[in-house]
């Protein structure tokens, strides 16, 4: 991990990192994996450093809970470390592939779990 993740709290390579963003809005607040919470949607949003660019991926993805490492962690005495949670997510569907039954937008899991 290097210092860039440490600071900035996300998924990252050494050309990009992926925020949360709120579905369905113009321009989204992005927040830090950190920021979210269980049981909310969110979409997935990648940023390129070398260009600035900042792509919306249009995959809504629901937080299930967090899992921590602080059960397998072997603590070593008069060193403090930071243990991060880890978002377990689940990929509810893609923005744009909703269903429109009676001017009602729905996804194509809701109307599978219905049927």
């Amino acid at each position: 991990m290097d210092s860039n993740d440490e600071i900035n709290n996300q998924t990252s390579s050494e050309d990009e990192h992926f925020d949360i963003a709120i579905p369905f809005t113009v321009q989204p607040k992005t927040l830090l994996i950190s920021e979210i919470e269980p049981g909310n949607r969110y979409e997935l949003v990648c940023t390129i450093y070398s260009g600035l660019t900042r792509y919306r991926l249009k995959d809504v993805v629901t937080c299930t809970r967090f899992l921590s490492q602080a059960n397998n962690a072997v603590l070593i005495p008069f060193k403090q470390i930071e243990i991060p949670r880890i978002p377990l997510i689940l990929i509810t569907y893609r923005v744009g592939s909703l269903l429109n039954v009676t001017g009602e937008n729905t996804t194509e899991q809701y109307m599978i779990d219905t049927l």
